[in-house]
């Protein structure tokens, strides 16, 4: 079994008596020592944990800018040395002000003070008391509240004072604290154990107060055990010797000290005993997770959903589909590992993976190629300012991949060094930034061969007072995260809900996302009708509150209705397909809820489902409901109701001067009529319910006629019909007679007659002589069967004797339709003239008296 080899957690100062190391083996060897001489280590030891502290040995003090690394040897195999070295900073002077990261509570067990120089001694200080000084070795460090009565408790409303110092007498300036508070909730949240796994070496835990102390009882086969822990800052998880066996159940608690108050009054400084919560079977834990890029010269890999205690087997698959083991690794308890590399085989196509084993069942991490990414890096920037006191540092332009390492020259060391996998990062550091320090930072790639490193930033005071913040936007009860505005840039921001603490963050620009602990949100959200207020924290500043803060109001909420169909529309009595969005009516952002019609939860927002709307029924009541927010009306587009239409005739011939008609009716409802219009191939002629006459042309190549109907409120889907287009039966053999009679009600001096029959024009009636009024002149042509005729009188002629229409144009046919299968149009200017037309077809006489026409 190859070993990986374990990783340096720093800071490391001149000061320093331990070293932590995490990764290792438990119960392999482990050797520390200053520019890679293991011959001979500084400290050493049996590992009894994969996260340990190892003291130096006697006599050793280290130096400003030596590189720290570790080994592991277990049965005989070595690791090589940690690829990451920790450089051991220099003690600046004077020594930068600490912070203090609990939030206090009254009557805590515990004040934990981070950003500390590794090595200076902790001091924490009440009104004319001092509390028990303690040595830090790794930055941080939880300060013990001893005793009972006034004189040893932290009592509500008063504040403390926190400072470092080292033997010479040196000290730092003190950092004043909040006043601390009586937690507003009554009785305490309950603590959460997270999904306890058999051989976990850690229990994972939320909904813990800042300063109370953690009591686990564990029951298996009718034994039982309790340990207690301190809870503080980002100590999220508590560690013990005996890892956990399947089916063993976890009961937890947390609590307050003792105040000098009734008895009735200290029962709410503790919870409740939590639900028994059994330790799964470790079959049923989830893969871990590795996360790329990863390119050929990395020296680390970050895994996330790791088991406290787990094996973690780092592989390559090759292209070949060989698996190359890289070496094994043994994970802390905080579930995230920055696991070291050794070197990655020559290769194409190489995907690096992790196998994690716990209580020998394994399970295998997605893949991720190992690529020439990041092949170089850009110059990264750091936008500024710095001010002094701040512990977190923003770095922009990073390229994602690339190894990140903030530099201070005061300390002529690195204050943070970690691997990035996005274009930019809030980074903490560790000591706080101290003033007129030049910071810089230097990331590189596979191919870097030197890291590019950004312009240096003087750390500046922060010397006036600081601005109120400012709550940015409307506060509903399940707003989270909470922006904040007009803050300074390093302060630590804080919040509070009717007075009591709710959240904080560390911000690196003028304004922050404050994301709320889940423990103090009730299931129905924070509490509308409360203030939520704000201050920042800077050195030895902070801010005051002035305004009133910003109500808790439950939100108002717009609802979006996104029909899935490619017309946009839908029917009813069909199943149609939707999504429901909604935003809020404020800022419109985008809101979870619970979609409800009729009383029934159908889907959530953003999800989509399928629904039938009865066409016999008005349409359903729909309501989006979502926590915080007030229920929104689902505003329906109106769905088409379906018609059936009927056309008389169903067919009609070619040529035809006819009229047709049109019914509509609704599909459900028969005795309910559709008024519409009606378009025959593309082109309005008419209403339904109504005789409509319309030319069917000769030409047409169909066999059919498209009748459409529209409902005229646009409540129903358009319904179409085709009527049946016969060819006429044409009988060339048979010859009518057409007989053009005009009279004029005036007297004529001329009129000119021109008769198309088919293509053919006929010009008959040149002149007719003012023979005085009432005088007739009639034209007789013989014309077959089924002819086209149109009539123009006086028209005139060009000098060759063309045609000339009045409009420059032959009209289209407009007139009636005779029997025999004649169209006889009219058409013209001028005068109105009483037409007789009469035509004999074979033996049979028949005769048309026309009505006066403007011609």
């Amino acid at each position: 079994m190859q070993l990986l080899p374990p990783c340096v957690v720093g800071p490391i100062s001149e000061l320093s008596t331990l070293i932590k190391v995490e990764g290792q083996i438990i119960g392999a060897d482990v050797y520390v020592a200053v520019d890679g001489d293991f011959e001979n280590p500084i400290a050493k030891g049996s590992a009894k944990y994969s996260s340990q502290e190892f003291f130096l040995k006697s006599g050793v003090v280290l130096t400003a800018g030596s590189k720290i690394t570790a080994i592991q040897n277990k049965d005989g195999i070595t690791s090589e040395p940690s690829p990451d070295p920790i450089i051991v900073q220099a003690i600046p002077d004077p020594l930068p002000v600490p912070a203090i990261c609990s939030n206090l509570y009254a009557y805590p067990f515990v004040v934990g003070i981070d950003k500390l120089v590794t090595g200076t001694t902790a001091n924490l200080l009440k009104t004319n008391s001092a509390m028990s000084p303690e040595i830090n070795h790794t930055g941080c460090i939880g300060i013990s509240i001893i005793g009972d009565g006034i004189a040893s408790s932290i009592m509500p409303n008063e504040t403390v004072f926190a400072f470092q110092s080292i033997s010479m007498g040196a000290h730092s300036k003190s950092v004043e604290s909040l006043p601390a508070e009586v937690p507003g909730m009554d009785p305490l949240p309950l603590p959460v154990i997270n999904s306890p796994v058999e051989c976990d070496r850690a229990l994972l835990l939320s909904n813990v107060l800042d300063g109370a102390r953690i009591t686990v009882h564990r029951e298996y086969n009718g034994n039982s055990s309790e340990f207690c822990s301190c809870y503080w800052g980002d100590s999220w998880y508590v560690t013990f010797d005996e890892p956990l066996r399947r089916d063993e159940i976890l009961k937890i608690k947390q609590e307050f000290n003792k105040s000098p108050l009734p008895d009735e009054e200290n029962k709410k400084l503790s919870s409740l005993w939590s639900e028994g919560v059994r330790v799964r079977g470790a079959e049923s834990v989830s893969a871990p997770i590795v996360w790329g890029p990863i390119c050929f010269g990395a020296t680390s890999v970050l895994v996330s959903n790791c088991r406290p205690g787990a094996i973690l087997t780092v592989k390559i698959l090759m292209k070949n589909k060989d698996i190359v083991e890289l070496g094994t690794w043994q994970a802390p308890p905080s579930g995230w590992c920055n696991v070291p590399l050794s070197k990655i085989p020559a290769g194409d196509y190489r995907q690096l993976f992790v196998t994690q084993t716990i209580c020998k069942q394994t399970s295998d991490s997605n893949k991720i190629y190992i690529d020439d990414y990041p092949k170089k890096t850009d110059t990264p920037e750091i936008p500024g300012p710095l001010y002094a006191c701040a512990g977190i540092v923003r770095v922009n332009k990073i390229v994602p991949g690339a190894k990140v390492t903030i530099y201070s020259e005061m300390l002529q060391a690195p204050i943070a060094q970690l691997r990035v996998y996005n274009d930019f990062a809030d980074i903490k550091v560790c000591p706080n930034l101290i003033a007129k320090d030049s910071i810089w930072v230097e990331q590189s790639g596979c191919s870097d061969k030197k890291a590019k490193a950004s312009k240096h930033v003087t750390v500046e005071v922060f010397d006036t007072e600081l601005p109120e913040p400012e709550v940015e936007k409307v506060i509903h009860p399940f707003t989270n995260p909470i922006r904040v505005t007009n803050v300074v840039p390093g302060a630590q921001v804080h919040l509070w809900i009717d007075g009591h603490w709710l959240a904080k963050a560390d911000a690196t620009e003028s304004s922050i996302d404050v994301h709320i602990p889940s423990m103090f949100i009730l299931p129905t959200g924070l509490p509308t009708e409360k203030r939520i207020t704000v201050r920042q924290l800077l050195c030895t500043r902070i801010s005051e509150i002035k305004s009133d803060g910003v109500l808790v109001t439950t939100g108002n909420m717009k609802v979006h209705v996104n029909v899935l169909t490619d017309q946009g529309y839908y029917l009813y009595g069909n199943l149609c397909e939707f999504i429901i969005t909604t935003t809020d009516v404020y800022d419109e952002s985008s809101v979870d809820g619970d979609v409800y019609v009729d009383g029934v939860m159908v889907a959530k927002t953003n999800q989509s489902f399928k629904y039938k709307f009865d066409p016999n029924v008005g349409l359903p009541i729909g309501i989006v409901k979502a926590n915080g927010y007030n229920d929104a009306s689902i505003d329906w587009p109106r769905p088409l109701r379906l018609m059936e239409i009927k056309v008389s005739p169903t067919s009609v011939k070619k040529g035809d001067h006819c009229s047709i008609f049109v019914e509509a009716h609704d599909l459900w409802d028969s005795t309910k009529q559709v008024i519409g219009p009606v378009s025959i191939d593309g082109y309005v002629k008419g209403k339904t319910f109504s005789s409509i006459l319309y030319s069917w042309p000769v030409t047409f190549p169909a066999a059919k006629s498209l009748i459409t109907v529209e409902a005229d409120d646009g409540s129903y889907q358009v319904a179409d019909f085709y009527i049946k287009l016969v060819d006429p039966e044409v009988s060339p053999s048979k010859t009518g007679m057409l007989y053009l009679v005009l009279s004029d009600t005036a007297i004529l001096n001329s009129t000119t007659v021109a008769i198309n029959i088919g293509t053919d024009w006929l010009v008959e009636g040149t002149s007719f002589s003012n023979q005085g009024s009432g005088m007739k002149a009639e034209i007789a042509i013989p014309v077959p069967q089924g002819s086209a005729i149109t009539i123009y009188c006086n028209l005139a002629f060009d000098v060759l004797g063309n045609l000339i229409t009045p409009n420059g144009t032959i009209p289209g046919p407009i007139g009636v339709s005779l029997q025999g299968g004649w169209n006889i149009v009219w058409t013209g200017i001028s005068k109105i003239l009483n037409v007789q037309i009469r035509y004999i077809q074979e033996s049979i006489s028949f005769e048309l008296i026309g009505t006066e026409q403007t011609v």
